[in-house]
């Protein structure tokens, strides 16, 4: 049974790969599925692969990446470089920079949730809170741009996919806030349970 875990692990990740390598030309038709589904796709096949190796190698990997920091500046900039609408343009025109773009993606979401395991909370709240501000002001300045910033998709597209962003900012916010305080609340109970049987010396048992 444990060889055939560890079978679906390592072809978990294939699914969003396959999913954006094959529909590549759907997702990067529109400006808005490109960064809000190709990109996604990218990191999550990324991060199920990252999260089949840490099993394996957790102890060296945190290492390397203490308290997450690494792992989590390299996700902000790959994600932030993508962005900017010239290298979109860049990976549409150039195959090669496509797949520079794939590969930088992919590398970006191994490093999260390792990372995220390993930063603390504050470490995590000031890395969300950066990557919220920035989508949102990414998507704030597509929205507001007075002309076309990227070669291959119109002004409307862009409006769009900066709408997009945007309430993709928001989500991400509310989506860790709502982990965070699930954490505290569980590491509060845990943290009284354990004050209330030191202060007795008797542990709970549970009677039938």
């Amino acid at each position: 049974m444990p060889a055939v875990r560890e079978c679906r692990l390592a072809l978990l990740p294939a699914i969003p790969l396959a999913l954006a390598v094959v529909g590549r030309p759907w997702l990067e038709a529109d400006m808005a599925r490109h960064m809000l589904l190709e990109f996604p796709l990218l990191l999550l096949a990324g991060a199920l692969s990252g999260r089949a190796v840490l099993q394996r190698h957790s102890p060296w990997l945190s290492r390397a990446n203490q308290y997450g920091l690494a792992g989590l500046v390299l996700v902000s900039m790959v994600v932030a470089y993508w962005m900017i609408p010239a290298a979109l343009d860049n990976a549409i025109r150039s195959g090669w920079i496509g797949a520079v773009k794939y590969l930088t993606l992919f590398a970006a979401g191994f490093m999260l949730p390792g990372s995220m395991r390993l930063a603390p909370l504050p470490v995590q709240a000031f890395w969300i809170g950066n990557s919220v501000w920035m989508m949102a002001t990414v998507g704030m300045v597509y929205q507001g741009a007075a002309r076309q910033l990227c070669l291959y998709y119109r002004s409307d597209a862009q409006v769009v996919a900066g709408r997009g962003l945007v309430l993709t900012a928001i989500a991400l916010m509310l989506g860790w806030t709502f982990f965070a305080w699930e954490r505290l609340r569980s590491t509060t109970i845990q943290d009284r349970s354990t004050g209330f049987r030191d202060s007795t010396g008797v542990a709970s048992v549970d009677v039938r």
